[in-house]
């Protein structure tokens, strides 16, 4: 095969600048030399056996693919034009992280280390995983693109915890005299997304390793659920997990995801214009709130979660406020429509809305119920100043259900 990159091969599929799946023959030569033919293929019957786990796929062929459409030579030949360019300059390879010597079987035959036989557990997996950041929806990696550009979100919300019961799956079958060669338990992402979102990215690579050490004990405690033959519940695990300092079992873990998802998707879902948004801005407020309560009753990370929200809550208005500005100023130089002007004014009122509901006593359906109906009278006052001083009547922004719509965004918090 030329160096450059075919996109329909009978040795391979170049569906995704994404990992080289296979054995024998077409192993690719660990390291990349300059001209060498590319290793990057994938077969096709294994991309469609593990399409879910390879997030590296162009998008175009992502679009195609989910839009369940055939791509014509020409739009072939555009997407295997762009792959050879950044095969040439070596961009394809930028964030790439080298697997082979992960996946090499040692050069020393064990057999036995303390007292246990090592079972070798080599992955068929060689080459290369480029990491990039363009298909549609979010996945963790496309969750942290988007939070680099300042959206309100983190891949740690998006990390699924399937390869917990994929490797306590594997492990099981161990006796007890043996053991693996290679951890295999693909644990990477989900433990460094974990540590950034409750660290704020203070964190280091041993703290990565001790998690990761933890994660391992945490799979062998499910093994012993699968022996017994149990259906693996993270619910009963006791082994507990090292994030920022603070201890937490997965299951707690998961639930922060959880929640942390819900909250971010609010977060997201607002925007400026003309007219006050009290609804909008005010379940934004009650996010934070619940991150707050929620991160109270949860001990060191709990209180570590908080601070996260509070963060992805900065970020939400940061980014309107930024929108806001870039709209005045083109309404100002004559480039924008001259009545967005009001736009920097209406995001006044929207965040004290927003920074008002943020302090909601969630305490208890009663509490909360009593607090948001005192505090809707002031939504009113702040709706009534922007009118005042622009010459409006007194109810121009307000909305007969909005009171309605904050309450049950606020019971369906505590409901559950």
């Amino acid at each position: 095969m030329s160096s450059q990159i075919s996109g329909m091969q009978n040795s391979g599929h170049w569906y995704s600048d994404a990992v080289y799946v296979g054995n024998g023959a077409n192993k690719p030569a660990p390291g990349i030399n300059e001209g060498a033919p590319s290793p990057y293929l994938l077969r096709q019957q294994d991309l469609q056996r593990d399409n879910d786990r390879i997030h590296a796929a162009p998008g175009e062929f992502v679009a195609a693919k989910r839009a369940g459409l055939q791509m014509d030579a020409e739009q072939l030949k555009k997407v295997e034009s762009s792959l050879n360019a950044k095969f040439t300059d070596g961009s394809l390879l930028k964030n790439a992280v080298n697997l082979n010597d992960r996946f090499e079987p040692s050069s020393q035959a064990v057999s036995d280390v303390d007292g246990k036989k090592i079972i070798d557990n080599r992955d068929d997996v060689y080459g290369f995983i480029v990491r990039t950041n363009n298909q549609p929806g979010y996945t963790p990696e496309s969750a942290n693109e988007a939070a680099k550009n300042g959206a309100s979100t983190h891949g740690f919300l998006y990390r699924e915890s399937d390869f917990l019961f994929d490797a306590a799956n594997s492990y099981a079958k161990l006796a007890d005299d043996e053991d693996f060669r290679y951890r295999n338990i693909r644990d990477e992402g989900f433990v460094r997304d974990s540590l950034d979102f409750f660290t704020n990215g203070n964190y280091t690579e041993d703290d990565v390793r001790k998690m990761q050490d933890q994660m391992t004990d945490l799979v062998r405690e499910m093994a012993k659920q699968v022996r017994s033959g149990e259906t693996p519940d993270l619910d009963k695990l006791q082994t507990k997990l090292t994030v920022g300092g603070a201890d937490v079992t997965i299951s707690e873990l998961i639930n922060m995801q959880t929640t942390g998802r819900k909250l971010s998707r609010v977060l997201n879902d607002i925007g400026i214009g003309n007219q006050i948004d009290a609804v909008g801005f005010g379940k934004v407020g009650i996010a934070k709130a619940v991150g707050h309560n929620y991160g109270a009753s949860r001990g060191e990370i709990g209180a570590k979660f908080s601070e996260a929200i509070d963060r992805m809550y900065d970020k939400a208005l940061s980014r309107v406020s930024r929108i806001a500005t870039e709209v005045v100023e083109k309404a100002n130089d004559g480039s924008g429509i001259y009545w967005r002007k009001t736009y920097k004014e209406v995001e006044k009122s929207d965040f004290q809305i927003a920074d008002l509901l943020s302090k909601l006593d969630m305490s208890s359906k009663a509490a909360a119920s009593k607090d948001l109906n005192a505090k809707m009278k002031q939504v009113d006052g702040i709706i009534e100043d922007y009118c005042r001083q622009h010459d409006m009547p007194a109810d121009s922004f307000k909305r007969a259900g909005d009171k309605d719509a904050l309450m049950k965004y606020m019971e369906s918090w505590l409901n559950g």
